[in-house]
């Protein structure tokens, strides 16, 4: 929440001079330090826990989903500030 606070804080401060500020929250996501140790596969253990844990089934993000997120925030700066996107597989929902 930090994080959240600081960035709409910032956004009020400099928007006047054009500046947009925004935070981009995603889940787990599918990195090599999801991976074990010393290997490529995930043990499926750890996938049917994160799978039941999003109340979209899919284990976590892949890079591409976040880099999505980015591109809609930097597509028209002008409009969007203050912002938090939080991408997250529906678990956000929960939070809240």
């Amino acid at each position: 929440m930090g994080s959240h606070r600081l960035a709409k804080s910032v956004a009020l401060e400099v928007a006047k001079e054009g500046i947009t500020v925004n935070v981009i929250c995603p889940t787990t996501v599918q990195t090599p330090m999801v991976q074990p140790e010393g290997g490529d596969d995930v043990p499926d253990d750890l996938v049917r826990r994160m799978m039941k844990a999003n109340p979209i089934p899919q284990p976590w993000l892949a890079p591409e989903d976040v880099s999505r997120g980015l591109l809609y925030l930097v597509t028209d700066p002008g409009v969007i500030t203050g912002s938090v996107l939080e991408i997250g597989l529906g678990g956000s929902a929960r939070m809240h």
